[in-house]
């Protein structure tokens, strides 16, 4: 069930970068390496977690996030706001695919500090708090991660689901969640 979340959220993140691509010929980004890097986000999403592509993922999550970072660390780039946060989504889901799981939480954690109005500050702080208990291992933090996210966007529906799932699910064993469902 995560996983289809993740395919999810990784589409939500893909079409939100979409809409910026008719700006980015006002900037210093040419439009051909903007369409590049989103077919590059499209492809890492489709593949999705098919172990038989997990090499094609990590080359691709290398690519994406090496041009978005780099971008990102370019303080003389004038670009819109708009594009600037799918540079931090790239960056993030590019060092995901990658097994760059700490620079995923970090560009994720930025994401949502320099755009907390978007409509995605909700899933950043979603996507930090999943890396961290499935990747990193780190329930403490991870829990943290959830009750930020809870406490900063109390309304949003994963926020909703994040209080439900800390409450009956979150530490709990495979045999104390199938006692759950029955």
């Amino acid at each position: 069930m995560k996983y289809i979340y993740i395919a999810l959220i990784g589409f939500l993140f893909l079409n939100s970068c979409k809409s910026e691509s008719e700006s980015v010929s006002k900037n210093e980004i040419v439009e051909e390496s903007f369409e590049s890097m989103n077919a590059i986000s499209s492809q890492i999403i489709s593949n999705g977690l098919d172990p038989k592509l997990k090499s094609q993922n990590t080359k691709l999550g290398k690519e994406l996030y090496s041009f978005s970072s780099l971008q990102i660390a370019n303080n003389n780039l004038s670009i819109t706001d708009s594009l600037k946060e799918c540079l931090y989504q790239w960056a993030a889901l590019g060092a995901e695919a990658s097994d760059r799981y700490d620079d995923a939480i970090t560009y994720f954690y930025k994401a949502q500090r320099n755009f907390p109005e978007s409509i995605n500050a909700p899933k950043y702080l979603h996507n930090r708090a999943r890396i961290l208990e499935d990747k990193i291992k780190n329930n403490k933090s991870a829990r943290l991660a959830y009750e930020e996210l809870i406490e900063l966007y109390p309304n949003h529906p994963l926020s909703i689901n994040s209080k439900i799932y800390l409450e009956k699910i979150f530490d709990k064993s495979d045999a104390e969640i199938l006692d759950l469902i029955k």
